[in-house]
């Protein structure tokens, strides 16, 4: 569980880290470059945030599953 979970964080992390660098050098103006960051920055909270939420009641599936046995 521990290592499925390392990878899915680091496939966000460089999802996020390449969406980022994609728009700063992107040849647009400032107001828009920053505004693009931010839009992108609270999609990423977004999905991290589900993924937390998807891990969490996994392992609380898997916590309750352990209890009856």
């Amino acid at each position: 569980m521990s290592n499925n979970s390392n990878t899915v964080v680091g496939l966000l992390a460089g999802t996020v880290i390449g969406a980022a660098l994609g728009v700063l050098f992107a040849p647009d103006k400032g107001t828009k470059t920053r505004q693009r960051i931010s839009d992108e920055a609270l999609a990423a909270k977004d999905k991290i945030s589900e993924k937390a939420s998807e891990a969490t009641d996994s392992l609380a599936s898997a916590v309750s599953q352990k209890k009856k046995v």
